[in-house]
């Protein structure tokens, strides 16, 4: 087995909300931005960082009031945390980037896919929760919480734009 070569990580600032945003980028091609989970960090992420930097260029931001967006004291709100994640995009100069979302990280990325599809070439939901939506339920017993599959989400939320789903620790499929 051949070695791999050493992949060289920069850190970049951007403005964010009138907040300095400190993230990381490696490797060369199209953009790939890795959005961490709950209570995470773009630590989560150094396992893989090499080998998809060997086809494309990752970036890796800590989400607000996680890793190093800690020290800005700044509170975390889930609802506003699509929005931040597409001004953070823009102020790092991407206009189109593959997402690939953890857990919370999938829910962030599939709400900005799905308000912002022009700005998402591809989507993958690692270890994604369920999403939940009321439904009536048959018996006319009421509404009752029922989970959708991320993948029929995803294909919802879409439209017409390329999507996958990779689901599981090990390994993230891209299709």
């Amino acid at each position: 087995m051949r070695g791999r070569a050493e992949i060289r990580v920069s850190r970049y600032e951007a403005q964010v909300g009138g907040w300095p945003v400190r993230y990381e980028a490696a490797g060369e091609g199209e953009p790939v931005v890795l959005v961490h989970g709950l209570s995470g960090s773009t630590r989560w992420w150094s396992r893989n960082i090499s080998e998809i930097a060997e086809r494309y260029r990752v970036y890796l931001v800590d989400l607000p009031g996680f890793g190093t967006m800690r020290r800005l004291r700044r509170r975390f709100i889930l609802a506003e945390a699509a929005d931040w994640l597409s001004e953070w995009m823009d102020a790092a100069g991407l206009e189109r980037a593959h997402l690939v979302g953890h857990s919370m990280g999938g829910y962030i990325c599939l709400h900005l896919a799905a308000s912002r599809p022009e700005a998402v070439r591809r989507l993958v939901l690692v270890e994604r929760e369920p999403v939940f939506r009321l439904r009536e339920s048959a018996d006319g017993d009421g509404a009752r919480a029922v989970a959708d599959q991320p993948s029929r989400v995803a294909r919802r939320a879409s439209g017409q734009h390329d999507i996958a789903v990779g689901i599981g620790a090990d390994r993230v499929d891209a299709r």
